[in-house]
């Protein structure tokens, strides 16, 4: 933000950044956007990546608080989970009932762990997965998967938020698949009889 945001507003700065240019700012030192047009005084690359370590400083301390041990990725970087559309209700009480969180999360937009953000609050998750699924192709009853929250959509039952410590965690639960298998690890049996 420090870099762009004086040359094309705070408004373009995402669809300009991006790792490639990035990368090619900081092998070039000289660079005229490394200046703050905003001022008088011509700032060199130094002058800027310090003044933006000092914004991050200035940020975790009101924040987070003033105790860099608390200064962990998690202390901002949270996933709630919304139940559409109560959970975007507006209504307090409805939304405390179906959301879930917020809960500390690892990860970022670009590595295993995958999740979205916004530069409007670039630590808040936007977006994640809706399904982690790892299968072994030599042996199906072998694979795991996860989801973010439940199974259930109603929330009082104990499938509607049992996944999200597993998800959060990187964890996972068998992902059974041969009839063996299934009725081995099956927890509940749903017998549906056609009426008269």
């Amino acid at each position: 933000q420090r870099t762009l945001t004086d040359e094309v507003g705070a408004d373009n700065v995402r669809a300009f950044s991006g790792r490639v240019l990035f990368h090619q700012l900081a092998d070039n030192p000289d660079a005229v956007w490394w200046d703050d047009t905003t001022t008088s005084a011509k700032e060199t690359q130094a002058d800027i990546l310090l003044t933006a370590l000092e914004d991050t400083v200035a940020w975790f301390d009101e924040n987070v608080g003033g105790d860099m041990n608390d200064w962990t990725w998690g202390s901002i970087h949270t996933a709630t989970f919304s139940s559409n559309p109560l959970g975007e209700s507006g209504i307090a009480p409805i939304e405390a009932i179906v959301n879930r969180g917020p809960f500390p999360a690892d990860g970022g937009s670009s590595i295993v762990n995958a999740n979205g953000w916004s530069w409007s609050n670039p630590a808040a998750v936007t977006g994640h997965p809706s399904m982690r699924m790892l299968v072994d192709m030599s042996d199906f009853d072998a694979s795991e998967w996860v989801i973010p929250t439940g199974e259930s959509g109603h929330p009082y039952h104990p499938h509607y938020d049992d996944q999200i410590e597993l998800w959060l965690n990187g964890e996972y639960l068998p992902m059974v698949w041969s009839e063996d298998a299934v009725l081995e690890t099956a927890v509940d049996h749903l017998v549906l009889t056609p009426g008269e």
